[in-house]
């Protein structure tokens, strides 16, 4: 075997080994942040009262309870680009109801408490409707008294909460189907692999090689472009999927121009149902995404380099032929 070939398999070998890597990694990573990214995470039943009872002592970092759904209670908590949706067991939150009851009895000129809440919690405990003496008759008692009041005192808070029941509802379907999103990215990233690697498989030349590369920065940027995990171009952070939104961030500082506008607004948004909403933000803005022209010059420059290289190639070849020349024929050995 020669040299050259001895190199083009080494190199072929070293390839397929880090092929097989990010191939492995990519459900690593999906295992990995599939909890953290979830859009109904697992909370528990002390922070859910803490929403419900407890004045905030900041403006951020508090949220609200909503009515019961399918065995699980649910809270949000507020941050400055949205909300973090939490469930909790109902066993759990029916196991520390008492423990909640008594503190509210010992604690009934606690500032600390909404005022609704003591209203309530007054109202609640003389109530002959023993259907409502439980969790989530009380907490539905909460979360009405808390409305009425935003209602009568504060009219624009109360359009943003009941905007955010319905947000809670749609985000609590959309997380049922969670799972798309992991087998989505899952055979998106995997397939992107796999189609940028596939000269080598096929043992292609050049031209090959600079299409199959060339393609991967619009190929990689598509769902994006198509609807899925847009938030992640915003303050927001990466957000709308599992893996894909975190790769997203090496994107960041990327801008559209006209001809990149006008293309994106003809795109059909079909992906856009699989990414959860992030909440009602107070704050977003964005952080650039490259735009489809961006993606395709990049998409040229690869390819560009991949001829580089193959000309570098034939020219370092053709000098180690005419060297060989040059020098001859390597002696026989004497006998001895």
């Amino acid at each position: 075997m020669g040299s050259g070939a001895s190199l083009k398999l080494r190199i072929y070998v070293v390839m397929m080994c880090i092929r097989l890597l990010v191939l492995v990694l990519i459900p690593i990573g999906l295992v990995f942040l599939a909890p953290r990214m979830a859009p109904v995470k697992r909370g528990t039943a002390e922070k859910l009262w803490e929403q419900a009872c407890d004045i905030p002592q900041r403006f951020l970092g508090h949220g609200d309870v909503y009515r019961p759904r399918e065995g699980w209670f649910v809270y949000d908590i507020q941050h400055w680009h949205g909300s973090f949706l939490y469930r909790v067991p109902e066993a759990e939150v029916l196991s520390s109801f008492d423990q909640v009851v008594e503190k509210l009895r010992a604690n009934k000129n606690n500032p600390d408490i909404y005022p609704h809440v003591r209203a309530v919690f007054e109202k609640w405990s003389n109530c002959s409707d023993l259907s409502r003496q439980n969790a989530e008759g009380f907490l539905g008692d909460i979360r009405e008294a808390y409305l009425d009041h935003l209602k009568t005192d504060e009219p624009d808070l109360y359009s943003f909460a009941k905007s955010e029941e319905l947000l809670v509802d749609q985000r609590w379907d959309q997380s049922k189907w969670y799972w798309t999103n992991v087998v989505f990215e899952w055979v998106f990233l995997s397939g992107l692999v796999l189609f940028g690697t596939w000269p080598m498989r096929r043992d292609r030349g050049w031209r090959s090689w600079a299409i199959h590369l060339g393609l991967l920065p619009i190929l990689f940027m598509l769902p994006v472009y198509l609807g899925y995990a847009t938030f992640s171009f915003t303050s927001a952070g990466p957000s709308g999927g599992v893996l894909y939104p975190w790769l997203l961030s090496g994107f960041f500082g990327g801008r559209c121009n006209e001809w990149d506008r006008q293309i994106l607004a003809h795109l059909p948004r079909i992906l856009e149902p699989l990414s959860a909403p992030i909440g009602m933000p107070l704050s977003l803005s964005g952080m650039g995404m490259p735009g489809p022209t961006t993606m395709v010059i990049a998409g040229l420059v690869i390819a560009l380099l991949v001829f580089s290289v193959h000309k570098l190639g034939d020219r370092l070849q053709q000098n180690a032929a005419i060297a060989r020349k040059r020098i001859g024929p390597s002696p026989l050995p004497e006998d001895q």
